[in-house]
């Protein structure tokens, strides 16, 4: 631990002598906790990125799978999956994959 605070003392510029001086007072113990507290934050980070990749995975599986029409019609974007609008299930949205958030609800709706 005196090590890692070394060198982090050694990388910082001579413009922070508060910091520098907060971290010298600092006990190994509360080092330790801080050390703790970005490990869990990291964790939890990581997590969160995890949970975020597989449900765009779903999202992005079913419309790749089925390869529905992506289309942009003036300002929105429109994914089709069917002949038309009428007998096709539709999705809509600011930008792509709104559209295909959108379309998906729709195709759970209609199954």
């Amino acid at each position: 631990m005196v090590i890692w605070i070394q060198s982090f003392i050694a990388g910082l510029t001579p413009c922070h002598p508060t910091l520098i001086n907060e971290v010298m007072r600092m006990t190994e113990e509360e080092l330790m906790q801080i050390e703790s507290s970005q490990r869990q934050h990291n964790q939890i980070m990581l997590h969160q990125s995890r949970i975020s990749f597989a449900v765009e995975q779903e999202e992005l599986g079913r419309f790749s799978l089925l390869k529905p029409l992506l289309l942009k019609d003036g300002s929105q974007w429109c994914v089709l999956y069917g002949k038309d609008l009428q007998e096709g299930i539709a999705g809509f949205g600011s930008t792509p994959n709104k559209a295909i958030r959108d379309w998906n609800k729709q195709w759970d709706k209609e199954q």
